[in-house]
């Protein structure tokens, strides 16, 4: 009984994904929309710790790249929750946000504050990417 409850479960999450669900229901765009939140909160958070750092962090650029990113990725993430028209548009924005600012952290190799910030703008322009791309 055990065996055959395995294999539908199984049977159930390959059909999820040749649905072009994950295994837990959830859909490329609602990803991306997840992504997005988390990148705009780890750009705000970075915000902050840059500001505080007052060194070379602070500069102008690397606030405003991540200030444009968290910006353009909470747009995005109202954006694909409505499903609006516009949604596509504001994506292929806001991963050229996103990847400006994942160049901009990365460039504190040896900062982990940063480093994580550039893996969530990593992690948010990789899902973002198959939505421009029309992958479900």
């Amino acid at each position: 009984m055990k065996s055959l409850k395995a294999s539908t479960s199984i049977l159930a999450a390959f059909a999820m994904l040749a649905l072009g669900q994950t295994a837990f229901g959830a859909t490329t765009e609602e990803i991306a929309k997840s992504n997005c939140k988390a990148a705009a909160t780890a750009c705000d958070d970075t915000i902050n710790y840059c500001i505080n750092k007052k060194d070379n962090r602070a500069n102008a650029t690397v606030i405003n790249a991540l200030r444009d990113c968290s910006t353009a990725c909470k747009a995005t993430f109202d954006y694909l929750g409505r499903g609006s028209s516009f949604s596509k548009k504001q994506a292929e924005m806001t991963l050229e946000a996103l990847n400006l600012c994942t160049k901009s952290c990365e460039s504190f190799s040896k900062d982990n504050n940063m480093k994580a910030c550039a893996d969530e703008c990593r992690k948010a322009s990789g899902n973002l990417s198959k939505v421009v791309a029309g992958d479900k």
